[in-house]
């Protein structure tokens, strides 16, 4: 079961994105600001993060930053009910495997969440199979 942290500082869309997720076979955790997020990032592995962009204190950006330091095979979608095409771009640049426009369709948002997890499991693919190429051909990591 994959597990997703879906970051959002409104209870309501937190909650219905978990509730929805959760129907479809996702395990779910929730955090109402970066700074729980992070905390919740340090105990445990997620294949996802979705995260508002706008939050009090730290950005959904901030997030992204931390989330990529961490794990680039972790996916992370953002959402942000602006339409900001620089931002949208720089989440992408950052590793964001997409940036939803607010207000979506759950069955849009499901398309996406399939989607990252899938790069996401790609990209863990990828690194496992070039670590075992290069320590196998005598270089090291």
């Amino acid at each position: 079961m994959h597990k997703i942290l879906i970051v959002d500082d409104d209870d309501v869309l937190r909650g219905m994105l978990a509730t929805f997720l959760q129907q479809q076979g996702y395990q779910c955790t929730l955090a109402e600001n970066v700074a729980k997020a992070c905390g919740h990032l340090s105990k445990k592995n997620f294949q996802l993060t979705i995260s508002d962009f706008n939050m009090p204190s730290e950005s959904g950006l901030d997030l992204l930053r931390y989330v990529k330091s961490r794990s680039h095979a972790t996916s992370f979608i953002l959402m942000s009910a602006e339409t900001n095409e620089e931002l949208r771009n720089e989440a992408l640049e950052l590793g964001a495997a997409a940036c939803i426009a607010k207000p979506f369709k759950l069955q849009e948002l499901l398309r996406i969440v399939e989607d990252a997890l899938y790069q996401g499991i790609s990209s863990l693919q990828m690194h496992q199979e070039l670590r075992g190429h290069l320590c196998s051909s005598n270089y090291s990591i």
